[in-house]
């Protein structure tokens, strides 16, 4: 993906992290209420890619 957009500008990419749906949390149930899936994974990443053709603008927008 940043090679794909570096050809636009300059790239930052920024990861924010987050907290899963509640169901991740409890695990998984089918319709009659019975426990068929284990939980997974609590925190999901999420990349924003910002590119801008000036470097000192990009990084700024990324909070750097």
């Amino acid at each position: 993906m940043e090679a794909l957009l570096s050809r636009r500008g300059h790239v930052e990419v920024v990861e924010v992290d987050f907290p899963r749906y509640v169901g991740a949390r409890i695990g998984i149930f089918n319709p009659a209420g019975v426990k068929v899936g284990t939980v997974g994974r609590l925190r999901n990443k999420e990349h924003l890619f910002i590119v801008s053709e000036e470097r000192a603008r990009a990084r700024a927008a990324a909070g750097r």
